[in-house]
């Protein structure tokens, strides 16, 4: 229905709204959200849409003025009032993307799902809300709890329960990553179980990952610092082990972790894994220490590697040296000699796209 009419701003609440009366509004057999479309009659311009709910048995809706500067007694004008569905939300959702959940996507066939990349999880509908303007779609978003997804002048942003902002989603096909944080705050990291048709019953390992591994830049030789591109199905196989599970194991899944996915870049630089933990994981003989691979290098040799994903990049690189001084020097697998010792050092946010190898020769 299109109605044309000027209102004047008044007093709502702590702010300014204006009040569309009954008459004005389509018909309808339950509360419904409404979608109303005004202009400055002062200053015309290409006009806005906001959002609020009329019930059934009220006289009047009132639209609040909240995001927009408007002053007392203003006027503008209403071009439209039309029912605004969930499919209608969805709808514009897939249009209008937040920044950095370009990957995600919403559906409402047989129910409501969001899409991750690949991975699919259903939604509980809690209901649609309005708010200064805004509209806000309540689901319930697995055991992450109740998420929403607000719409405003602003465009689309996906909150938390506790309120933090979602940055990036991200999946491997068997998990979904969400990345959120509150202002001045670290960032949190929230795991589910989702469903894919395509890994479903699959066990996935780092090594299924390594097309996700893009070399940006590369020194000229073997050692130097090599920039990377991570995928998404990457990032989020390695934040998926990395955050499920007890706090008390965390540095140890790190390193892990750690070890995994450096073996998979250095293999990608063509110097492949020969054999993990050559002498051994744990401990030392006779004072020397125990390298976490055995590689053969580009130029073909034989040689010792550590590898180190710490928070403190220093820190890991200075452990490392004194640990790849300590390797056997001249030591023989077979007929051939370790001709030399490296360390690999990441430098990584595992809530960033890029991260950065160093890799540099000890001895």
């Amino acid at each position: 229905m299109r109605y044309l009419t000027c209102l004047l701003a008044v007093k709502h609440n702590s702010g300014l709204g204006l009040n569309l009366p009954n008459v004005a509004i389509p018909r309808h057999a339950r509360d419904e959200i409404f979608a109303v479309g005004i202009k400055r009659c002062k200053a015309p311009f290409d006009g806005v849409t906001l959002y609020t709910r009329h019930k059934v048995d009220s006289r009047k809706a009132v639209l609040s003025l909240a995001q927009l500067k408007a002053s007392h007694g203003e006027e503008f004008w209403v071009r439209s009032i039309e029912r605004y569905p969930q499919e209608e939300f969805v709808a514009d959702y897939n249009r209008m993307k937040p920044k950095g959940l370009e990957n995600t996507e919403l559906e409402s066939r047989d129910g409501l799902w969001v899409r991750v990349d690949e991975a699919r999880l259903r939604l509980e509908m809690l209901g649609m809300e309005h708010f200064e303007g805004g509209v806000t779609l309540n689901v319930g978003f697995g055991d992450a709890g109740p998420v929403k997804v607000r719409k405003d002048l602003s465009g689309f942003s996906v909150r938390m329960r506790d309120h933090s902002l979602v940055y990036v989603a991200a999946s491997d096909g068997k998990h979904i990553l969400l990345m959120h944080r509150r202002p001045r705050e670290s960032m949190h990291t929230t795991v589910l179980d989702a469903w894919s048709a395509g890994t479903d019953g699959n066990v996935v390992r780092m090594a299924d990952f390594r097309n996700g591994i893009e070399f940006v830049n590369r020194p000229t030789s073997f050692e130097g610092r090599y920039e990377i591109r991570l995928s998404s199905a990457l990032r989020t196989y390695v934040g998926a082990r990395l955050f499920q599970g007890s706090p008390l194991g965390y540095k140890k899944r790190r390193g892990d972790l750690g070890e995994e996915l450096i073996n998979e870049i250095l293999t990608r630089l063509d110097c492949p894994e020969l054999m993990r933990y050559p002498l051994g994981r744990c401990g030392g003989l006779l004072g020397h220490g125990r390298p976490d691979s055995l590689r053969r290098t580009p130029d073909n040799l034989l040689a010792y590697f550590e590898s180190k994903w710490w928070k403190k990049v220093k820190a890991a690189a200075c452990d490392a040296t004194k640990q790849v001084k300590s390797f056997l020097e001249e030591d023989k697998f077979g007929s051939e000699t370790v001709a030399g010792a490296y360390m690999a050092i990441l430098d990584w946010n595992p809530w960033e796209v890029e991260c950065a190898l160093t890799v540099s020769k000890v001895w």
